[in-house]
């Protein structure tokens, strides 16, 4: 009976020693599983986050092109106004000419033709004097 009650006990303890053993493999390949996992997201990540670097970089080069072209289109519109003030007065000085220059010639020379050099084109009247 001694032998007999030892030996189901042994077997007892031997399954439990199985199962737990059983148990650790398991664990161990979960671990094992989840610790390629993790590798597999690390590299993912760290491919995402040189992407993310190489994006960063073209962004950052497109702000320094627009900031450029902004720039550009600022200095060329301070050119056009310049442009424009130089027009006007230049115009204000021919509109000023042709005010202080008489209308009509006078009396004695109305029907003369001038020199070409003097001929004088009145913009306000289209009238050639």
């Amino acid at each position: 009976l001694d032998l007999s009650t030892t030996n189901r006990s042994f077997q007892a303890e031997r399954k439990q020693f199985m199962d737990i053993s059983t148990e650790k493999e398991k664990d161990a390949k979960k671990i094992e599983t989840t610790s390629q996992l993790l590798e597999e997201t690390k590299k993912q990540l760290e491919e995402k986050i040189a992407n993310l670097g190489v994006i960063e970089a073209a962004f950052k080069a497109k702000v320094a092109e627009c900031a450029a072209n902004a720039a550009d289109f600022e200095s060329k519109i301070k050119e056009c106004k310049e442009r424009e003030i130089a027009a006007n007065k230049k115009n204000e000085m021919v509109e000023s000419n042709l005010i202080a220059q008489p209308k009509q010639a006078p009396e004695g020379i109305k029907h003369a033709t001038p020199p070409p050099n003097l001929l004088i084109i009145d913009t306000l009247t289209n009238d050639n004097k």
